[in-house]
């Protein structure tokens, strides 16, 4: 058996989750979550459904929910229609269910955008009791209530390349205890950079956030800090959002 972890989160509460699939000797494959408790004991597993549905990123809510973006496996005549989010709760039952494969263009899927677009996959993140998703397939940035309701739906362009032309790579998708929306890429030579969400009005757009100069990459946010791993002295930093305007 072959088993392989693509995403991992981690609660207010210390406990975790690490997501995933396993493919057995005749090929079939399962998705999963291993719940992670917080003195790092494995305290269940649960099978993220009966279509084989498996996750490539994971995300819990303020209540302890786990939101996962993922896929079913592709037969040759293409993707079935199923809901690329859902929610569990602690418990491991599925709670809800949003974004259908149907309704995005050209049958591409939004987590199979690496091959796709060569942008990068979808990734979301914890947003109020809800969650931020961003689609770099369809360039569109959502906002879903804890039950899965989409409340927020805008198109956002993606910025293709830095302010010196060089091409970029969706990483990650971020988000703050105010709200505040960071995308973090990487350019083809492996800089890291930043993108903060701008709104004004009916119009969203990403713009590049200065950084220190030792930036490498950012891990995420704690609370309204930002933490990212600096590139001397495999150093992690933490720093508030007015150091890296």
């Amino acid at each position: 058996m072959l088993v392989r972890i693509w995403g991992v989160s981690a609660s207010s509460d210390g406990s975790a989750a690490a997501v995933g699939f396993a493919t057995d000797e005749s090929g079939r494959v399962g998705g999963f979550i291993g719940w992670i408790g917080a003195g790092g004991e494995v305290a269940r597993v649960t099978r993220t459904g009966e279509d084989s549905f498996w996750s490539r990123q994971a995300a819990f809510d303020q209540q302890g929910g786990l939101w996962l973006l993922g896929q079913v496996p592709a037969p040759p005549s293409g993707f079935p229609d199923h809901a690329i989010l859902r929610r569990y709760a602690p418990n491991g039952e599925l709670t809800a269910q949003a974004l259908p494969f149907s309704a995005f263009p050209n049958k591409k899927h939004p987590m199979g955008g690496m091959s796709g677009t060569g942008k990068g996959f979808a990734a979301l993140a914890p947003y109020g009791d809800g969650m931020a998703v961003y689609i770099p397939l369809t360039d569109e940035f959502l906002l879903l209530s804890s039950i899965g309701e989409v409340t927020e739906r805008r198109p956002v362009a993606w910025p293709s390349t830095d302010a010196g032309g060089n091409s970029l790579r969706f990483h990650q998708l971020m988000s703050s205890a105010n709200r505040s929306v960071l995308l973090g890429a990487f350019t083809r030579g492996g800089r890291g950079e930043l993108y903060r969400l701008h709104r004004d009005g009916e119009r969203y757009s990403w713009r590049e956030v200065t950084l220190p100069l030792d930036f490498a990459y950012p891990l995420g946010f704690d609370r309204e800090e930002l933490v990212y791993h600096s590139m001397y002295g495999q150093r992690v930093v933490w720093a508030t959002l007015n150091d890296v305007h």
